[in-house]
């Protein structure tokens, strides 16, 4: 086999299993946006936290 065939095959095998990787990433992605859209937390949102630190200084 000539040389540059073999690297246009190299090529095209590195090219499919990128692809592979990122459909695999990508499925996984959306797996978790869809979940995270079924819990609500989609969207940025404040959480309100207590300091407990200053309750003690004030002791």
């Amino acid at each position: 086999m000539h040389e540059s065939a073999r690297s246009l095959m190299s090529s095209e095998r590195s090219v499919a299993e990128a692809r592979r990787l990122f459909q695999r990433t990508l499925s996984a992605w959306v797996c978790d946006l869809l979940d995270l859209r079924r819990r609500g937390l989609d969207q940025p949102g404040w959480v309100r936290i207590e300091d407990d630190s200053r309750r003690r200084e004030a002791a």
